[in-house]
């Protein structure tokens, strides 16, 4: 027989307090647990964000072309025409700064030389007091009468001996009335504002602004100083796939040009991922010097039918028969080990070709083709009577 017993609902004071206890326990364990997990998760969050942003940094660096990446900031760092170069560190440390006139071939660091000069010499101003323009872009009159004279006659307070700077890239471009305006200008804010020119032909520029400025001449840099900065960027970049023939070629096609040297070097890595030769020549589309050395050697042996094989696979792949032109010119003024007299017929007959092509007589690769015959005729028929035959200006 069994019996039931209800027990009434009776509340104990120590038994509720444990179980309070133990909910504040539990509350405090899961505050404490959220609060680590928001930690960890807020951790993880700023490391993502400095990873990410550090990976950004690291993309936009490789994304700049070379060439800006590794522009120099200082006038000591500039590379080659060391002449120059004092010459315009003579004028910060004299503290006297002319109109000048920057003039060469291009790639040659006269727009570097400008801006690294504007840079030690103006400081924190530098931005402020600095207009540079390029001058093929905005060549005309109302260029210089809104931007250049509004930008000389603002006024910006810089220490003695300071001066704001207008830097014009590739000057020569600029129409004459542009650059008579511009005359102008010079002359009435002169105690302010100087001004730098960087040009190709100075010829271009009119003798009055030739008068108010100090020339500065800039050579193509030798084949040793682009070789040793296209080194020093490689190492730079930590980029180890290159070929000492890939180095030279780069050396050889750019012509004392760093600019076209360093864009071709990043194009090839970029586009094929090892700096050789035969990457070099393909990505900037020039004809191979070793080919062009053998369509001379079959001509100087006497192989016309040979030369004009070697020939033909360039016609056909569309190169500019200019560029064949100066690229057998360079093969033959420095290439070859030829006899000279022979070597002066032979850059005469591309001479004359050469005139051709720009003056659009005949089509270009019958053109090209004549040249190689004459050449021909010229290893094989050496006196002058001959020469003189077959070359018909």
């Amino acid at each position: 027989m069994y019996f039931k017993f209800i027990v009434p609902n009776v509340i104990c004071p120590f038994a509720m307090d444990v179980v309070e206890d133990k909910k504040g326990n539990e509350k405090a364990e899961t505050k404490e647990a959220k609060e680590a997990i928001e930690g960890c998760e807020s951790k993880e969050e700023k490391q993502g964000t400095k990873s990410l942003s550090k990976k950004k940094e690291e993309s936009k660096k490789s994304q700049l072309p070379w060439v800006e990446a590794y522009r120099p900031k200082l006038l000591v760092d500039v590379v080659g025409n060391e002449e120059c170069i004092e010459r315009l560190r003579g004028f910060l440390v004299n503290d006297h700064l002319p109109n000048l006139l920057l003039c060469g071939p291009p790639g040659t660091g006269k727009t570097t030389a400008m801006t690294c000069l504007a840079r030690e010499l103006l400081g924190s101003a530098f931005t402020e007091a600095t207009l540079e323009l390029n001058a093929s872009d905005e060549r005309n009159v109302e260029t210089v009468r809104k931007r250049i004279t509004t930008f000389a006659g603002k006024k910006i307070s810089l220490p003695s001996g300071k001066y704001k700077l207008v830097i014009l890239d590739e000057a020569d471009s600029m129409t004459k009335t542009a650059q008579q305006a511009l005359r102008r200008v010079m002359e009435t804010f002169k105690s302010t504002t100087k001004f730098a020119f960087a040009c190709n032909h100075p010829s271009k520029i009119i003798e009055a602004i030739h008068s108010r400025c100090t020339t500065l001449r800039f050579a193509r840099l030798s084949d040793i100083q682009v070789l040793k900065r296209i080194r020093t960027v490689l190492d730079l970049e930590k980029v180890s796939e290159w070929m000492p023939d890939g180095l030279t070629s780069l050396v050889h096609m750019s012509e004392g040009d760093l600019r076209v040297a360093l864009n071709t070097m990043q194009a090839t890595y970029a586009g094929t991922g090892m700096i050789n030769a035969e990457n070099v020549y393909t990505v900037a589309d020039q004809p191979h010097p070793n080919i062009l050395h053998k369509i001379i050697d079959h001509c100087e042996k006497g192989h016309f039918k040979l030369a004009v094989h070697e020939l033909k696979p360039f016609l056909e792949q569309g190169y500019a028969s200019v560029d064949l032109i100066e690229a057998l010119f360079g093969m033959v003024k420095d290439g070859t080990t030829m006899d000279q007299a022979l070597q002066l017929h032979f850059i005469r007959e591309i001479g004359l070709d050469h005139r051709r092509v720009i003056n659009g007589l005949g089509v270009s690769s019958i053109q090209i083709i004549g040249m190689v015959t004459l050449s021909f005729f010229c290893f094989m028929f050496p006196d002058d009577s001959c020469k003189s035959f077959f070359s018909v200006g």
